[in-house]
């Protein structure tokens, strides 16, 4: 498994526990959830203040330019990202290519 492959795959089980840890506070401690009614985000402290600051670091990390903290395609509008063509393009191939991919998305949205 690529390096990247891990760091989504941590990403993905840390996102499926902050979901069922958001559960069980439904669950069994509705009073944390009293912060989103109104401007009680800002009178006092629950558990959900940390999944907020999380929230806006990961949101302030996708527009600021930190190699190898932010998903690769947050970063293609970068210039050290860019590789032009080299070759010559295949119209003729990309045109069947896309009618390909256009039939089979055709079919992945009727199922």
């Amino acid at each position: 498994m690529s390096k990247t492959r891990k760091a989504y795959f941590v990403r993905l089980v840390c996102r499926c526990i902050i979901l069922i840890l958001c559960g069980l506070m439904w669950a069994f401690h509705r009073d944390f959830f009293a912060v989103l009614e109104g401007m009680n985000f800002f009178k006092g402290l629950s558990p959900l203040h940390l999944l907020w600051a999380v929230w806006a670091v990961d949101m302030f990390l996708q527009i600021v330019p930190i190699k190898n903290k932010v998903p690769l395609g947050s970063q293609k509008l970068f210039a050290n990202h860019f590789k032009p063509i080299r070759e010559k393009i295949n119209y003729e191939a990309l045109r069947s290519y896309i009618v390909s991919t256009t039939k089979a998305a055709y079919k992945v949205f009727l199922l």
